[in-house]
């Protein structure tokens, strides 16, 4: 299995959806710092399940007995805070209610709800999961299949990041400031304004790290928004993370840590 998806992908395949290849990155970017798949072992990909979500599909009967699973309104509260421990959570809803508990987790490079399979162009979820477990390549085709419908693909043309937040992550987007996020990765992606990341980029290298996750994790470090709710203004928040690539001090960024956001790094 791929895990990786080769760089020289972006280009042509940003040319065949009229899209820019730093809208696509800061997409994988935001959503799961540019890599679809656990660190390995296990060969998993990314997860996050969504207990309102389980809710909804299931009628709410499992809320009594199981409150941390299944919940009428959108929260934190109960992420696992890993990778693991999500699996954990959608295998103890699969127990419950399996195809409801699949279309209730976002997966993957670019984590799309369960419940679009059929936007992805498969006739049930488990064709869908199959195909989020099958390797990078396979999570990006379903992406591009999700993302050809005008909803999406207009705003992310035009680079109208709410409307696209809106579309992609539904009308709460604003709890998680993705609209100010993908803005904001948006910037550090594209050039001229990319160069103080890559001169983060040229740090890390220089300290032995050789992963094409490098970049995604730059960007996931700098965001000063990762962790806060509320509003923000995208001009300023780009402004912080620009200078934030500018003072990046690779000498305390660990191999473990690249390798939690991003595909295992492959030290020199």
């Amino acid at each position: 299995m791929e895990r990786k998806i080769p760089d020289e992908t972006w280009a042509p395949l940003a040319q065949s959806l009229n899209v820019s290849v730093a809208a696509l990155r800061a997409v994988a970017a935001v959503e799961s710092a540019g890599d679809g798949f656990l660190v390995a072992p296990p060969e998993l990909p990314k997860i996050l399940f969504e207990g309102h979500a389980f809710h909804r599909l299931t009628q709410g009967r499992f809320d009594a007995a199981h409150p941390t699973l299944s919940y009428p309104k959108w929260t934190k509260q109960f992420y696992s805070k890993t990778g693991a421990g999500e699996w954990n959570r959608l295998n103890a809803a699969c127990a419950l209610d399996r195809r409801a508990a699949l279309q209730s987790a976002s997966w993957g490079m670019f984590q799309i709800m369960g419940f679009n399979y059929a936007l992805c162009g498969y006739t049930d979820v488990v064709a869908f999961v199959a195909q989020q477990k099958a390797g990078a390549a396979e999570q990006l085709e379903c992406f591009v299949r999700f993302i050809s419908h005008d909803i999406f693909l207009s705003p992310l043309r035009e680079r109208r990041w709410a409307a696209f937040a809106r579309a992609y992550n539904g009308p709460g987007y604003k709890l998680n400031q993705y609209d100010t996020k993908l803005a904001a990765a948006y910037a550090v992606f594209a050039k001229p304004q990319a160069k103080p990341t890559a001169a983060a980029m040229k740090k890390l290298k220089e300290r032995g790290f050789d992963s094409p996750y490098l970049r995604p994790f730059v960007v996931a470090r700098i965001n000063p928004i990762r962790f806060k709710r509320g509003t923000a203004d995208a001009h300023e928040v780009i402004d912080t993370m620009l200078a934030s690539a500018r003072k990046f001090d690779a000498g305390g960024v660990r191999a473990d840590q690249v390798a939690k956001a991003g595909g295992a790094p492959e030290e020199s």
